[in-house]
């Protein structure tokens, strides 16, 4: 067989296996940025602090994927602990702190822009690290200093997923455009390509699990630690821009902004039709389908089929494997920053 041929079938039935187990990275990325960092902060005072944050059987891995966790059974296929149940008492938009929903030609973050809010990711991430770094929590949250510590565990890697900033925004000619107003933004949001749909599969769960197994697989890595292995070098590189780690949230958000760009430019809308029901929004509804659980967004009434050009994953597992090893190398920067 062909090899490009053998390539497209490795690809449909990657995207057909994780269908249905999506989270912000996947729990594959968050561990392999949450195993760059234990490395980078080992013998520190940044390592002792952690673990005076964390029980006995915690680790930074798990709290790496804590506040995904903290949505609901479906994500870690857990009951969610007493401290989580307080955290989303306390915390009734935290869906909305994964993500922000940038207008990807803009190729930059705004934060007074569209698709950027008080509840996003940039602003909720600095406030989580300010909370660390002085003790307590701005105006208006509540967050214990363990909260603070999980929420920067997990967002410094979804601010580094391109498409957990940038988004696209569809007309009724099936072309990217920027709305005009919020109104307008509403009837044409794809969050995040949550709503954009390559066969059965959503583009956003397809760069949060599918190029991240790719990835492992060119590297012949089997575990998110075998796979930070060979990420080290490349995040212990990295250097602090500032004392100041709130002031590096931004630039990360411009970077993952400006590759939504690239990771959407080139795709093609081909139609718009229902979507399925439940968390199935890409395939056919289902009476047992699991009930679509994301208060961030109310649950969708249509999907855009899209197709994407020859080698977008190739390229895009390339992308992937470069933001994990930032996403663990500035995880360490700003432990360190906190508690040098």
């Amino acid at each position: 067989m062909h090899v490009t041929s053998m390539k497209k079938i490795y690809f449909a039935l990657i995207f057909c296996f994780f269908a249905q187990n999506a989270l912000a990275w996947g729990r594959l990325g968050h561990e392999t940025v949450a195993e760059i960092a234990i490395h980078l902060i080992r013998g520190s005072h940044a390592e002792a602090k952690v673990k005076a944050l964390l029980k006995e059987e915690e680790t930074l891995v798990t709290a790496s994927i804590w506040a995904d966790c903290a949505k609901g059974f479906q994500y870690c296929h857990a009951e969610l602990t007493p401290e989580m149940q307080n955290f989303v008492r306390h915390n009734p938009k935290h869906h909305h702190y994964h993500y922000a929903d940038v207008p990807f030609q803009n190729k930059q973050y705004e934060g007074q822009g569209e698709g950027a809010h008080p509840d996003d990711v940039v602003h909720v991430l600095k406030e989580a690290i300010q909370t660390l770094r002085t003790g307590s929590p701005p105006a208006g949250r509540s967050w214990t200093q363990r909260e603070a510590f999980f929420l920067v565990a997990h967002l410094i890697g979804d601010i580094h997923q391109p498409l957990h900033v940038g988004a696209g925004y569809i007309d009724d000619q099936l072309h990217f455009v920027i709305p005009a107003n919020n109104k307008d933004a509403q009837s044409m949001i794809t969050a995040g390509g949550n709503l954009l749909c390559y066969r059965t599969k959503s583009l956003h769960a397809a760069w949060d699990d599918d190029f991240v197994v790719h990835a492992m697989r060119e590297h012949h890595d089997k575990t998110p630690l075998e796979f930070s292995k060979g990420l080290v070098i490349s995040a212990e590189s990295m250097s602090a821009p500032s004392s100041n780690p709130e002031e590096w949230v931004g630039a990360w958000a411009n970077e993952s902004v400006a590759l939504s760009f690239q990771a959407l430019k080139r795709v093609s809308v081909v139609s718009l039709r229902d979507a399925g029901k439940g968390r199935a929004v890409c395939g056919k509804s289902s009476q047992n389908e699991t009930p679509y659980e994301n208060p961030s967004h109310s649950e969708p009434k249509k999907v855009w089929d899209i197709t994407l050009p020859e080698g977008y994953p190739e390229q895009a597992s390339h992308e992937v494997t470069h933001r994990l090893a930032q996403a663990g190398g500035r995880l360490a920067l700003v432990l360190k920053a906190i508690w040098p």
